[in-house]
């Protein structure tokens, strides 16, 4: 009997020497854990829609070029490139660059990954971004060649969201959705839906020494009371989205710190300008000088944030002073009797239902009641306002946000050239037209530059679009994560991210 309990206790504490063990290597791994608001609806970066797939893919990927955090165009895994005339553009990949299964990337990959995004059957919403591509080619292994079909200014801007992939696995797997394979510096281990993204350091990766940690877990928290709760308690490493208004307050916890980042985008009132009143341009041109900027920046982003008056944003080398105008309510109440309408109108302004849209409804609809404006705001769910809005195209009036990088082709074509599938405004002008395309195919800076400065005049004075203002956003992260990076077109780096406990 008494054999069998030292037996008894000598494997107990082999068991528990074990488990302690297990402990404290899982404790010793190097892990971030990033806070986001919730599950992406799928992890295929060619596919993306939302920016939680791609804030959770980026790490997964690498692309033959990237924007730095001074938003500069840098070598990824093309390591040069150059154009042999104004439809020819040629790259050079660097050699022992490896994806996740450990094949070598290749120029073939580059061409797969260009041709699977421009393939009308696979859906992307990229598609429409790489039109003016006719072809790629291969020269050998590590050269290819971008056949476009006329110049192509944007195509550096464009090829820093094509994620290069391997595509006998997407053929093998037959969906990247759910387990996507990159070059990046991490590579995907596990999806546990509303618990966690699981990424890994890819011990291969091309740049030595990156990444820094051991694995990298994105935490779906919805509610941003638990995020906010998650993060002061010390569950999460980093807060990705921190609201403004906590801002002040974890500025003054000794244990945090914030990093902040003015953004190329903004946010906006747009109106269906086939549908009255708002298809009299005198109306929008109303609405325009009633709204005050300033107003909003304080009460809906809590100071931080600068007016904005057309999508060719400041911080940008394309914006000009010259796009700025003042407040007027004179002149507004003026223009709603020139429109016919000098006891104002009733309508309804559809708003998504966060933290910055909804409570700039409420904005909009006090300041327009000073010119006889009565709105009411209509708050709808994210995934529903989405329908109705970029969907059906289904508002009068409306209010949203929007993120690019500093080439205004992004924005500008997106939403106001005649044929975009995204003009949700239905707005219509054929010189629009014509310096929009005149622009992409300008490879000059100086006259592309003019060409803008040219369809932003036209866009204040047609008013399909009323700026409001370009945000500042937050992240909160431990006082011992190092090397984190914040773009302004809202993309973020994890590679050289160190946790110095």
């Amino acid at each position: 009997m008494k054999i069998r309990k030292k037996m008894f206790l000598v494997i107990v504490m082999i068991v528990s020497f074990m488990s302690f063990g297990l402990t404290m290597g899982a404790y010793a791994q190097k892990t971030l854990v990033v806070g986001v608001e919730g599950d992406p609806p799928h992890l295929d970066h060619h596919l993306w829609t939302a920016l939680l797939t791609v804030w959770v893919t980026d790490p997964i990927n690498d692309f033959l070029v990237a924007y730095n955090e001074e938003m500069e165009i840098v070598p990824r895994i093309a390591e040069k490139w150059e154009f042999l005339d104004d439809v020819t553009f040629k790259f050079y990949l660097r050699k022992g660059v490896k994806f996740h299964n450990g094949r070598e990337v290749t120029a073939e990959d580059v061409k797969n990954s260009i041709e699977r995004i421009l393939d009308p059957t696979q859906g992307s919403p990229k598609r429409v971004e790489l039109e003016p591509i006719s072809s790629v080619e291969t020269i050998d292994r590590y050269t290819g060649i971008i056949h476009l079909k006329e110049p192509f200014a944007p195509l550096l801007d464009k090829l820093t969201d094509v994620a290069i992939v391997p595509v006998e696995v997407v053929k093998a797997q037959g969906d990247m959705k759910t387990n996507p394979v990159g070059c990046g510096p991490f590579k995907f281990k596990e999806w546990k839906k509303d618990a966690y993204i699981e990424l890994e350091k890819f011990e291969g990766y091309w740049q030595k020494g990156l990444p820094k940690i051991d694995r990298l877990i994105f935490k779906p928290l919805p509610e941003y009371s638990a995020a906010r709760a998650a993060l002061l308690a010390g569950d999460i490493d980093i807060l990705l989205w921190a609201k403004n208004f906590d801002i002040p307050a974890f500025k003054a916890y000794p244990n945090l710190y914030t990093v902040g980042q003015k953004l190329l985008g903004a946010y906006y009132i747009g109106f269906n300008v086939k549908q009255p009143p708002y298809d009299n341009p005198k109306v929008r041109q109303a609405i325009k000088y009633a709204i005050d900027k300033k107003a909003c920046v304080k009460s809906a982003a809590f100071g931080y944030g600068n007016p904005a008056y057309v999508f060719i944003l400041k911080g940008t080398p394309y914006y000009s002073s010259e796009f700025e105008y003042k407040q007027d309510i004179e002149k507004a109440k003026s223009l709603l009797v020139q429109a016919g309408y000098p006891d104002g109108f009733k309508d309804v302004l559809v708003t998504p239902l966060t933290p910055v849209e909804g409570p700039l409804g409420e904005l909009a609809q006090s300041q327009l009641k000073n010119i006889g404006i009565n709105l009411d705001v209509q708050k709808l769910e994210v995934a529903t306002y989405i329908d109705r809005v970029f969907n059906k195209k289904d508002f009068g009036i409306m209010i949203c946000g929007d993120t690019a990088t500093g080439d205004p082709d992004v924005l500008l074509r997106r939403y106001f050239y005649s044929k975009s599938p995204r003009n949700i405004f239905n707005y219509k002008n054929p010189e629009v037209d014509r310096l929009l395309d005149k622009a992409r195919t300008t490879y000059d800076f100086e006259k592309r530059k003019q060409l803008y400065k040219e369809v932003g005049k036209i866009l204040i004075e047609d008013s399909p679009m009323i700026m409001l203002f370009q945000p500042m956003r937050f992240s909160a992260c431990q006082n011992y994560v190092k090397g984190f990076v914040f773009k302004p077109n809202l993309r973020y780096e994890f590679k050289n991210v160190t946790l110095e406990k």
